[in-house]
């Protein structure tokens, strides 16, 4: 035994371990692991004419490359992830059946839009021109490009000089609408920033490059021009459901209360109401419930969270487990958007519910019991007057001229 051993024996030993399997390989004795050994994680693949070659220890960084027809190689866009279990699902022909295959909403992302027009003067196609304007601003913003959508529309130029080029059809001022979408504000404020320090010469010599690339060329005179909406201001807020953008405010910062400085009652608007309750077993404060119950709705029923309000009530000793009563209403523009509203929340089962609440809960640091359930009505949709902001940036009932609308009763 080592205890028995000299220190000079006990070293020998050790280093027998570990040079005896390398020595085997080495004179034939056990043969090294190869890639023909080795299977491939989903969404991954063989590298071609690798069997024969020595795994190297790494397997998979030896042997496996991402596969390009599956979901592993997919970027979901901003506000989105990737499904659970889908790196080795097949992505389809586009982006389109890409995301639908590989990506769902991430309830967690709000993205954040960057919106702006450009002109340009370009020899090259509408769509020459919306591929370069595409990858140009990918490049300059470092973003996915499925996070950029670009329409463009072109008018043929005729001036004095123009040339057409076989192919391109001539010169034509293209006008180039574009949105960005980042994961959020503080990257949106960036790229907007970006933008509106690009010089004109620098744009010019991107887009030219980019115009090469597509197969089209740029104009000896481009008059590239582009004005960009800025994220923080009113230009981009929507209003909540019964209000309407303020005049003149377009350009005004949202602020911390951007409902107040933005918007006003819509005095002709119609609101549609849905409300519910829920009835549950936790550990929390009210206010981490309210916000759970907030996130399930918006990412259930897809809409903006100003356009939901929650109250939660809890009884029960304060430091442990407690019953709470929640209340919700989620407020609608039209009775169709209700109805649908309605049905979708009438439709989750109970068990359903349980899941989608329970993984909220947890997520807001609120603690559920091992067996969780939960109770719930779904009231169907009623009309209401419109509401109005406040200076706290809630929301009370505004009365309009002819004062509370009746109550419109909806088949459920």
């Amino acid at each position: 035994s080592e205890l028995s051993a000299t220190p000079s024996s006990i070293h020998a030993r050790r280093a027998m371990r570990f040079l005896l399997p390398a020595a085997l390989v080495a004179f034939g004795a056990v043969e090294a692991a190869t890639c023909a050994d080795h299977t491939c994680a989903a969404g991954t693949k063989k590298k071609a004419d690798i069997d024969a070659v020595d795994d190297g220890g790494d397997a998979a960084a030896t042997c496996c490359e991402v596969d390009d027809t599956k979901c592993a190689s997919h970027t979901c866009a901003a506000g989105t992830k990737p499904k659970d279990g889908s790196a080795g699902t097949d992505k389809g022909a586009d982006d389109a059946a890409a995301a639908a295959a590989c990506c769902e909403d991430d309830p967690a992302v709000t993205p954040v839009p960057v919106t702006g027009t450009a002109t340009f003067v370009a020899h090259a196609t509408t769509e020459q021109a919306q591929t370069a304007v595409h990858t140009m601003l990918a490049e300059l913003l470092s973003v996915n490009t499925v996070d950029i959508t670009v329409t463009v529309t072109s008018v043929q130029k005729m001036s004095t000089g123009s040339r057409r080029l076989d192919g391109h059809g001539g010169v034509f001022t293209h006008t180039a609408e574009f949105a960005v979408h980042f994961a959020d504000l503080a990257a949106a404020t960036a790229g907007h920033k970006k933008l509106t320090e690009l010089t004109t010469a620098d744009a010019e010599a991107s887009l030219a490059t980019q115009l090469e690339a597509a197969g089209g060329h740029s104009d000896a005179d481009a008059e590239w021009a582009v004005t960009v909406v800025d994220p923080t201001s009113c230009a981009v807020f929507a209003c909540p459901v019964g209000q309407k953008p303020k005049e003149g405010v377009a350009a005004t910062a949202q602020g911390t209360t951007p409902a107040t400085t933005c918007c006003e009652t819509d005095s002709v608007s119609t609101v549609m109401e849905i409300t519910g309750t829920m009835d549950f077993t936790a550990t929390g404060t009210a206010a981490n419930v309210q916000t759970a119950v907030q996130n399930m709705l918006t990412a259930q029923l897809n809409v903006p969270a100003h356009d939901v309000t929650i109250t939660a009530t809890a009884t029960g000793a304060a430091a442990g487990e407690q019953q709470f009563a929640v209340e919700y209403t989620v407020r609608y523009a039209t009775a169709d958007a209700a109805m649908a509203g309605h049905n979708t929340l009438k439709g989750l089962t109970l068990e359903e519910a349980a899941t989608a609440l329970k993984t909220e809960l947890v997520a807001a640091g609120v603690t559920v019991p091992a067996t969780f359930t939960v109770e719930k009505t779904d009231q169907q949709p009623e009309q209401t007057v419109p509401l109005t902001p406040t200076a706290s940036g809630s929301f009370e009932a505004g009365m309009a001229a002819a004062a509370v609308m009746a109550v419109l009763a909806l088949h459920p």
